[in-house]
């Protein structure tokens, strides 16, 4: 069966380890929907779906319109907008979206949709699951759990790197897996999933298909 994921981005590049990592090889095929800004070039995402193009299991539409959500089942989130945005969007029930944005892309109310499921994305699991950083690990997160760009600052420092590797418009896949082998090599994982501090169990349609 089909399954749908949804990149929704104003500088798209920079989710695609999420969304490389989101689905699940038990998929017999993938689609991804890369949803950008009305306003904006669409230049970036015809560059990045002939990236991404080069793995045949993939196939890949690009729109503008937002009720284009509609029809997936996992939207990955992370407009860098000022006000959340997914709530003018049409989300189906079931949908699971891992809202990157900081701030987030799903208002409280979404958040509290009980049909929906909303995960925290851009949250890395350290090294030293004791780890705290400042009063209240600075933005009340769990022990030994970090936002993705303090925990890059970490893990460059750690690996004695010279450059940054998060910085820029459009960061290639190239570029993605490298920063990907260092948090390999020094224990940097992906944290468990988590909506506002707290564990959130991920139940997708494709899974409750086959318990039934």
């Amino acid at each position: 069966m089909t399954r749908r994921v949804a990149c929704m981005r104003s500088l798209p590049m920079l989710v695609l380890p999420g969304v490389a990592a989101a689905a699940d090889d038990g998929w017999s095929s993938r689609q991804l929907l890369l949803l950008g800004n009305p306003d904006s070039d669409p230049q970036e995402l015809h560059e990045l779906a002939a990236e991404l193009g080069k793995n045949d299991k993939i196939d890949i539409d690009i729109a503008k319109d937002p009720t284009a959500l509609a029809g997936c089942e996992l939207i990955i989130s992370a407009t860098g907008a000022v006000r959340p945005v997914l709530d003018r969007c049409t989300i189906a029930p079931g949908t699971i979206i891992c809202d990157v944005a900081r701030p987030f892309d799903a208002s409280p109310a979404l958040r509290a949709r009980p049909d929906v499921t909303v995960i925290d994305g851009g949250l890395v699991a350290l090294p030293d699951p004791s780890l705290c950083l400042g009063a209240g690990n600075l933005q009340g997160l769990p022990a030994g759990v970090q936002l993705a760009c303090l925990s890059e600052t970490m893990l460059l420092a750690l690996s004695g790197a010279t450059a940054d590797f998060g910085v820029g418009d459009n960061i290639g896949l190239d570029t993605a897996h490298k920063v990907r082998a260092l948090a390999q090599q020094h224990g940097f994982t992906l944290a468990a999933p988590m909506r506002d501090g707290q564990p959130v169990t991920v139940m997708s349609s494709h899974a409750e298909e086959g318990a039934a």
